[in-house]
């Protein structure tokens, strides 16, 4: 993230965004879970700095303990479950997500499994609140929920449907190598609308999802048409509440959110408001700035401009 390193972070990518691999509807990077003391870090290849906690052997990547009987392996069965581990997609600090299918319906799943160095109670309840939040929303806009299970040595894992689509953030990355710079703005209205249906389910269903980003917005197609599913409730709360800890992604957090008060629906549509302008311009609204710098523009309240270039209508600039 340019601009944002060297700060007190933690993130946790936890699924795969490239447009060769599919998408695990699953934690995504760039996660920020503000600490007033910096943990110990290490630089990941795609430059954004990994919390490492010494001495939980958090460099064992493959979902389980190395050397042990529950290490999970491309083509294992999942134990317990009908499904079947066919790859890892990437890994986080909670979590790894594997590619898997049904061995009966040979469907596409993605697997979540907590990692072994989390067996805290703790870590464990807020990775069960994750799939229990998930399940609990029944909209074509938000990623699915198919199976939930424990594995013997107490770990807990869920499966996903498994989006074969690209993030938003991918997609305003290819605009910005084209012509024009960002998204056309019929695309982005129409996206923005699924977007809001998947938050109003969220809502509906009294959780406030906390991380909305355009890397938590897939696009996949279905119909012939563009279809937008949001994904990651990894660190959703229940709408008045006030969470224990400061989380989500500098970019685009909310005043209420970066104070630690009480979060409701608005929370989510600040965080959609800024993703709209990123895809309507090209730029992240705090675009060049430090995530010290990023947090007080929220807190201090933004004024987004728009050049004449961009041919933006008024009517959206006002929103």
């Amino acid at each position: 993230m340019p601009g944002m390193s060297g700060a007190s972070i933690e993130s946790e990518p936890s699924w795969a965004s490239s447009a060769s691999r599919p998408v695990a509807a699953a934690s995504t990077p760039g996660t920020r879970f503000w600490r007033p003391e910096p943990p110990a870090t290490r630089e990941r290849s795609d430059g954004d700095a990994e919390h490492v906690e010494e001495g939980t052997g958090a460099e064992v990547l493959e979902g389980g303990d190395a050397g042990t009987s529950h290490t999970l392996l491309p083509g294992m069965r999942l134990p317990g479950s009908r499904l079947r581990i066919l790859d890892r997609i990437n890994d986080g600090g909670c979590g790894v997500v594997y590619r898997g299918e049904h061995v009966d319906l040979r469907r596409p799943v993605a697997i979540k499994v907590q990692r072994s160095e989390r067996l805290s109670p703790g870590a464990r309840e807020m990775f069960l609140d994750e799939a229990r939040a998930t399940s609990r929303l029944e909209s074509p806009h938000v990623v699915s929920i198919v199976d939930f299970g424990e594995l013997a040595d107490g770990r807990v894992w869920y499966a996903m449907e498994l989006l074969g689509g690209r993030s938003l953030d991918e997609l305003i990355v290819e605009a910005r190598r084209e012509d024009a710079g960002r998204l056309d703005v019929a695309r982005v209205v129409a996206l923005l609308r699924m977007a809001c249906k998947g938050l109003a389910a969220a809502h509906a269903a009294g959780l406030v999802h906390r991380d909305v980003k355009p890397q938590n917005l897939v696009v996949v197609e279905r119909g012939g048409r563009e279809h937008l599913v949001l994904v990651d409730f990894g660190i959703s709360v229940e709408i008045g509440a006030t969470p224990r800890s400061i989380c989500g992604t500098p970019q685009y957090m909310a005043r209420e959110q970066i104070a630690g008060g009480p979060l409701d629906a608005r929370t989510d549509v600040y965080g959609l408001a800024c993703c709209a302008y990123e895809l309507l311009t090209g730029r992240s609204v705090v675009d060049g700035c430090t995530i010290p710098e990023a947090l007080a523009q929220h807190e201090e309240g933004l004024r987004p401009t728009f050049t004449g270039a961009l041919a933006v209508p008024m009517a959206l600039q006002l929103l």
